[in-house]
């Protein structure tokens, strides 16, 4: 038996399953992830994983918005092996930049259309702020041109066999993809041979062009005293678009263990307002201690305890877990019903919220 339903978009079920799933994975962003412990009730089998790919490959999602977002993470760690955990998270924060749109009584082609030109904005700072990695230069280290004096390295016996040790399959694993995730962000590097400015600044960048965009477009509705040409909530759409990438900046701050939540978003907010025109100079030099003289940015997100190293960011990686994550979102989106089969009609549950075909 066939049953449908037709979607309330101001209720949008599909966002709300969107956003909810995309909370499942935050503990897994940035340089701390946590580990989650995933058990299967029925089978008694038990899983340890810590990053999002591993998280969804462990889960039984039946719902289709689910099924959805497990084949894009998949295509996604298929292809650039890092990443998922950017994409989903911001296919969250969109999701619920969405919902506030419909609630709003914008549009769904304004919404789309806006969201569309908030991520062009956004590809079109990363374009401009990438660093070139034929400009970088590489300091000699003690790790290339020293002899290694971890435990171990200086054996000069061969060991055949040892009773004493014990390998945890789920550390192993964990230890594996870490080290995966980090040879493939060199082979992107050496394949777009540019690199962004990591360490949030290439996020904080995008939130401040998106910002400046809408406040434009408000200042010109004013000034013209009638709506814009094309989509009168241009403005609103793409400073909640800024919002969701502000908040994915103090997630991944708050995951470090040194700030909460509200601190983070206050550093961040801070951070935009301080630096309101140092923001568009084009970064070659980053520290984690965000010094001036550096980066012509300071971090205040950044502890003074972190030792002074340069972060940067893939570009193709980053650019794609984006577009991704807003395709997720425009293609839940667009949904205006579901169609469910093996509908038992004896419920009376199912007679109050389906159509029978």
């Amino acid at each position: 038996m066939l049953g449908s339903t037709i979607i309330n978009h101001r209720q949008h079920v599909g966002l709300q399953k969107l956003a909810a799933l995309a909370g499942i994975t935050h503990s897994s962003l940035g340089p701390n992830k946590k580990y989650k412990f995933i058990q299967d009730e029925a089978s008694g089998e038990s899983a340890l994983v810590c990053s999002c790919f591993r998280i969804f490959e462990n889960l039984e999602l039946s719902c289709a918005v689910g099924q959805l977002v497990h084949e894009t993470i998949q295509a996604h760690q298929k292809v650039y092996h890092t990443g998922s955990g950017c994409l989903l998270f911001l296919a969250g924060a969109w999701s619920r930049a969405a919902l506030e749109c419909l609630q709003r009584g914008i549009p769904v082609t304004h919404i789309i259309s806006a969201m569309s030109e908030g991520m062009d904005i956004c590809i079109n700072v990363c374009r401009k702020s990438s660093v070139s990695t034929e400009g970088l230069d590489v300091e000699p280290s003690e790790s290339f041109n020293g002899k290694s004096h971890a435990l171990g390295f200086q054996l000069k016996q061969r060991v055949g066999h040892s009773d004493s040790l014990k390998l945890c399959t789920w550390q192993a694993a964990g230890m594996e993809d870490r080290f995966w995730a980090c040879a493939y962000r060199l082979h992107h590097m050496l394949e777009d041979k540019v690199l962004l400015p990591g360490a949030g600044v290439t996020e904080m960048l995008c939130v401040h062009h998106l910002q400046r965009e809408a406040e434009k477009h408000v200042k010109h509705h004013r000034e013209t005293n009638r709506d814009s040409a094309a989509n009168p909530y241009r403005g609103e759409v793409l400073n909640l678009m800024a919002d969701g990438l502000s908040d994915y900046i103090s997630t991944v701050m708050v995951n470090t263990g040194r700030f909460s939540k509200v601190k983070a978003m206050t550093a961040v907010r801070q951070q935009l307002h301080d630096n309101n025109e140092s923001l568009d100079a084009k970064f070659s030099q980053l520290s984690l201690e965000g010094e001036e003289e550096d980066s012509g940015v300071s971090l205040p997100m950044i502890s003074s305890k972190a030792p002074a190293v340069k972060i940067y960011d893939n570009l193709s990686v980053k650019q794609e877990a984006w577009r991704k994550a807003l395709d997720l979102v425009v293609l839940v989106l667009q949904t205006d019903a579901e169609v469910i089969t093996g509908i038992d009609q004896t419920s009376d549950d199912t007679q109050e919220k389906l159509i029978m075909l």
